[in-house]
Order: C-alpha cells, then structure tokens, then sequence
C-alpha cells in the first residue's frame, strides 16, 4: 500500500511538471516494492524514474533505468509493458540522435505488443514508427504506419493520439 501511495504521488507531481517531487516518490515506491520483491511494480518504477530522467534529460539515468525496466518485464513476460519501455527508451535515443538504436527499440516494442495485443498500444507502436519514418524521410512507410494507428485511435476514443496521428498526415 505504501508503494502504491508512493507511486501514485509520482505520478501526480509528473503530470504538474514536478520533476524532483515526482522522482522522489517514485524512488520511495521503488524501495517498498523491492523490500516487497514485486518484480512488474519494480519494472513499473524504472519506467516512469526513466521518463523522469528523460525529461530532465539525464540520458544516462534514463537508459539505465529504462532497460532496468525492460528487463523486468522481459523476466516476467509483461509484454505490454515492455513495448511501452521499447518506446521510451526510443524516444531517448531519438533526443540523442541515435536513430539506428531507436528504430531498434521501435521494432521490439512492435514485436512485444503484437504478443500481447492490445489496441492502445498498438497504436503507439504504429504512431512513434511512422514518426521515426517521417523523422528519416521515408514518407510512404510513415503514412502506411500512421494510417494504421489512426482507426484505433479514432475507435479507442484517443483525442490526443488522434491529433498526433493527423498532424502527422498532414
């Protein structure tokens, strides 16, 4: 229950932006879950302490807490939750201009989700690789992937994927 208040704290102070309030309950909610061995919300903590570090662009404390994460939930078959690591860890490579090592997260975050379906997912893993193809200029991959993301964004009632998704088309 700790962990679970901890966690919920850090996610709170992430969505208003506060970084160093939102770390530090993640860091706590990590603590409890380790002293607790729950393996998924050890791997769930990595995650959002890697998005942190993303944002505050620490990119070492990024990779490693993010393939911290993806080990995990590779140990514990967490396929959904490894896609969405995938795709946080290539979005650091994207800040870091590493474009082969982010196509290569993209496509293991694509492998994974189509493990264990899931539409929302699906969706993210189609919209983050049309961007990286409209990142490279290879348009046509771009539009075929976007194309596929947007009905299920569109169905799923996702208004902010949605605008993504056309911003991308257009």
């Amino acid at each position: 229950e700790l962990a679970g208040g901890n966690f919920s704290l850090g996610e709170i102070y992430f969505t208003s932006k506060e970084y160093d309030l939102s770390l530090k309950f993640f860091l706590r909610a990590l603590a409890y879950d380790k002293a607790l061995n729950h393996q998924q919300h050890i791997g769930y903590d990595y995650h959002r302490i890697g998005s942190i570090y993303l944002v505050k662009e620490d990119f070492d404390q990024a990779l490693e807490n993010t393939q911290n994460a993806i080990d995990i939930f590779e140990q514990e078959s967490a396929f959904h939750e490894m896609s969405r690591s995938h795709i946080l860890m290539a979005k650091i490579y994207a800040k870091l201009g590493e474009q082969i090592k982010r196509f290569n997260h993209l496509k293991q975050a694509e492998h994974s989700v189509l493990k264990a379906p899931n539409d929302h997912q699906k969706s993210a893993v189609w919209f983050h690789l049309g961007q990286y193809y409209f990142d490279i200029k290879q348009y046509k991959q771009a539009l075929q992937l976007v194309e596929k993301a947007l009905p299920i964004s569109t169905r799923l009632g996702l208004k902010s994927r949605q605008l993504d998704d056309n911003i991308l088309l257009s």
